[in-house]
């Protein structure tokens, strides 16, 4: 009865659970505070950078983003959350910075460091949902080749922008894409 006991304490002791954070956004204005697509500016990044140290410091282990692929190429977004179908070079440099950002951060309690996961979220101009490959599919009614090219550019570039960053730790950053 011991031996099981104190089996039991070990690992319920050693046993750990991943404690994540849905982090796209530095204020509770989703639309107006969502920041990969304004990673690139340094007040952003700055406050991001801040949050994540405070998130990793209270305990989180990982973070995950969400990317909305919503904005036909060449249009000004009028809400931050609406990222480009498909991704722009400065949303692909944005989301490699804060990939590169992320692997920096280190717990100052105990040292421990933050993974993250990443969600590709189609909407608008990526909507599969809308239409059909014979009408066009998403809310421009893409042709069936420019959807499926402009999907395949997109996930290229996510995943080229986050592939090789690591902690310094040596461990890939990046657990998980969603897709």
């Amino acid at each position: 009865m011991v031996i099981i006991s104190l089996l039991f304490c070990i690992l319920r002791c050693t046993s750990s659970y991943d404690v994540g954070v849905d982090y796209h956004a530095i204020g509770t204005n989703f639309t107006d505070t969502v920041f990969i697509t304004q990673f690139h500016r340094p007040d952003i990044r700055f406050t991001v950078l801040k949050q994540l140290q405070g998130m990793v410091d209270q305990g989180a282990t990982f973070v995950s983003l969400r990317i909305w692929f919503v904005n036909e190429p060449g249009t000004t977004p009028d809400q931050t959350w609406r990222a480009t179908f498909p991704i722009t070079e400065q949303e692909t440099a944005n989301l490699h910075q804060y990939v590169q950002d992320v692997a920096s951060i280190q717990s100052t309690i105990d040292g421990h460091r933050l993974h993250l996961d990443i969600c590709l979220l189609w909407l608008g101009a990526a909507d599969y949902t809308i239409g059909n490959p014979i009408d066009g599919l998403g809310y421009y009614r893409l042709n069936a080749s420019d959807f499926t090219s402009r999907v395949q550019t997109t996930i290229e570039s996510v995943v080229r922008a986050v592939s090789e960053v690591k902690r310094p730790d040596g461990v890939l950053l990046v657990q998980t894409i969603y897709l």
